[in-house]
Formats: C-alpha cells, sequence, structure tokens
C-alpha cells in the first residue's frame, strides 16, 4: 500500500496547475485603506472635525498631509476632501490645485 500512495501523491501533483509566478497579480494593494465616498475635511479654511472623525483620521494627519503638499496653514486652503484611496485633495484660496 506504501507505493501505491506514493504513486498517488505524484499523479496528483502532475494534475494540480502549476503557477507562473510571472503571471501572478499583486494585492497588496488592497491592504491598504479605502474609504467609501470622498469627504471633505476643510471647506473655506475651517477644519471639519466631524468628517476626519468619522473616517478615524485627526487634525495630526490632516496637518502632516498639507505639509506634504506646501500648505502651512488650514486656512490657507478653500476646499480639502478625503478621496476614496485615502489620498488627499486640496484647491487652496489662490485657485491652484494640488493633489
Amino acid at each position: 500500500m506504501g507505493l501505491q500512495h506514493v504513486f498517488l501523491q505524484v499523479v496528483k501533483s502532475l494534475l494540480q496547475p502549476k503557477i507562473d509566478e510571472e503571471h501572478l497579480v499583486d494585492m497588496s494593494h488592497f491592504d491598504s485603506i479605502h474609504y467609501p465616498v470622498r469627504t471633505e475635511v476643510i471647506s473655506n479654511g475651517v477644519i471639519n472635525s466631524n468628517n476626519l472623525e468619522k473616517l478615524k483620521l485627526d487634525h495630526s494627519w490632516l496637518h502632516q498631509q498639507l505639509q506634504q503638499l506646501g500648505v502651512h496653514s488650514a486656512s490657507d486652503v478653500l476646499y480639502a476632501e478625503v478621496q476614496q484611496d485615502g489620498s488627499l485633495y486640496i484647491n487652496q484660496n489662490n485657485d491652484d490645485f494640488v493633489h
């Protein structure tokens, strides 16, 4: 029975499809944050704390994002929203669009 078991294992391994690693889909981006809808977080220079809280984000996160975009203060922003992919879209008071 031992030889028959080994034979069955060899046959099973031959019948199983081989995985071509070059054609595997990168699924790592599914680990990133996704929000159901774009959400306003700044309007006319005023931070919408309620929306930040709903997104489980805080003022520190928002200020860090603004600094990375070269914006020194929320009061310099006409409108900002968190996109579905977690990025911040802003429209500054001087009508410059920054993503």
